[in-house]
């Protein structure tokens, strides 16, 4: 039969219920640890964004004491608590994840122009065996993972992306 927790069956069957207990203390750590440090680095994204104008410059303010980007801090938790409130778990990992996908094909194609124009000064010191077929490869992996993905989940990127891209435009037409 299958059971919906395997892990906790196997640890409960092997060391009884202190398996149990130290699998879900070990977890809810592990947890912990996934969330802050995910806090901590995206919320640097805000203050970078904010840095450099692309996004609002309250995002820049760093605290007097901590010297930590507070307001980005700050803005990214409340950003999540609504999402958390509103959307379900599920739809978070979704939205998370095909964002993921959608950065790393950016950076895919950044590589993939990068390359192009490459100039002697420019040679990188490690070069990929493979080069631009590698990159092409990933990006139809990339391409092929969010094919998998609902109409209304891409829809929401699609909506999301360009609002941002139509923000950067407007940011960098009136500067």
């Amino acid at each position: 039969s299958e059971q919906k927790a395997p892990l906790a069956t196997v640890a409960k069957t092997l060391l009884g219920n202190i398996g149990l207990q130290l699998l879900l203390i070990g977890g809810i750590i592990s947890i912990i640890g996934s969330l802050l440090t995910g806090i901590m680095a995206f919320s640097r994204v805000l203050f970078a964004g904010g840095f450099n104008g692309s996004l609002p410059k309250v995002l820049a303010r760093v605290h007097s004491k901590y010297a930590t980007p507070y307001i980005a801090i700050l803005t990214l938790c409340l950003f999540s608590f609504i999402l958390a409130c509103t959307g379900g778990y599920r739809h978070l990992i979704v939205i998370a994840i095909i964002s993921m996908l959608v950065l790393f094909a950016g950076v895919t194609l950044a590589l993939i122009k990068f390359r192009m124009k490459e100039t002697q000064e420019s040679v990188p010191v490690f070069k990929l065996p493979g080069g631009v077929i590698i990159l092409l490869f990933s990006l139809l992996i990339i391409i092929w993972f969010l094919s998998h993905s609902k109409k209304e989940e891409i829809g929401g990127i699609v909506v999301f992306l360009i609002v941002f891209t139509l923000i950067y435009f407007l940011k960098k037409y009136f500067k």
